[in-house]
């Protein structure tokens, strides 16, 4: 049985998601990435954000952004400092290469 979290999805099976469920694989690639050390070379989050800064949802890309915000603030609320750091990274990320 293949893990959600570990399967990969071609370019074509991902730009068929909604935004909504692109965040989902977005803070999963990141995580993946950030864990190794290769955020700048990790293909497949290069694909996500991709597909995310190539869409035109202004008001998707708030809510992702405001949902990444709120992970966050848990983090930080439950002392996950490393977790925190993390979302921290990633809220960066996202607004450097998704936002634009």
């Amino acid at each position: 049985m293949v893990m959600e979290h570990l399967r990969q999805y071609s370019k074509k099976q991902l730009e068929s998601k909604s935004t909504s469920e692109l965040e989902w694989h977005y803070m999963d690639a990141y995580k993946i990435a950030h864990s190794s050390g290769m955020i700048e070379n990790d293909s497949r989050l290069k694909m996500i954000t991709g597909i995310l800064f190539g869409r035109n949802e202004l008001r998707e890309k708030l809510i992702i952004k405001c949902q990444i915000k709120q992970r966050l603030e848990e983090a930080v609320r439950r002392e996950g400092y490393e977790e925190a750091a993390t979302f921290r990274d990633m809220l960066k990320h996202y607004e450097q290469h998704i936002m634009g």
